[in-house]
């Protein structure tokens, strides 16, 4: 197989596997918009000087190949993301009991009967500002809240006050 056909696979392969990813059509709508560009540039400059097509195509497919390998190393998740308890005990207990630990996602957090969906997430790195509308048992409310991550632990602060949360594994 030859070099070129190689990185279309390579190419390929990755940027299916973004497509089907939770964070296509974030930030990686202008990466992908750069990627069509080089592939339009690469057919002009193709047509108008046919010889340079074979080094533009690797160049080209090389670097969108690049392109979309490093938007997929970036588009990782929070490091909120998971499931966290006020103790290793509480990990055990199943979403169909009440005590049950709380589980994140990007974009809100389950808890029993306890639903919440993120509107806006504010910060990066180590420390959140959400604001969420949560839903228990069909009572509707907003609710807004912090999240720090220190070392292990998290702690959500609310209006409630302060919880340190331990990451259930």
């Amino acid at each position: 197989m030859k070099q070129h056909q190689l990185i279309w696979r390579a190419f390929s392969a990755a940027f299916y596997t973004f497509i089907g990813s939770k964070d296509f059509g974030k930030p990686i709508a202008t990466q992908l918009e750069i990627i069509s560009s080089g592939i339009a540039r690469w057919h002009v400059v193709t047509s108008i000087f046919p010889e340079k097509a074979l080094p533009m195509r690797r160049t080209t497919f090389a670097s969108a190949l690049l392109l979309s390998l490093t938007s997929f190393a970036s588009a990782s998740e929070p490091a909120y993301v998971g499931t966290w308890a006020r103790d290793i005990a509480q990990c055990a207990v199943p979403q169909e009991q009440e005590g049950a630990p709380m589980v994140f996602s990007e974009k809100g957090y389950d808890q029993h009967e306890a639903h919440c969906t993120f509107k806006s997430v504010s910060g990066e790195g180590s420390v959140w500002k959400i604001s969420s509308v949560c839903s228990v048992q069909g009572d509707t409310q907003d609710l807004n809240f912090s999240l720090s991550l220190d070392g292990k632990n998290l702690m959500m602060i609310d209006e409630r006050g302060p919880q340190v949360l331990v990451r259930c594994n």
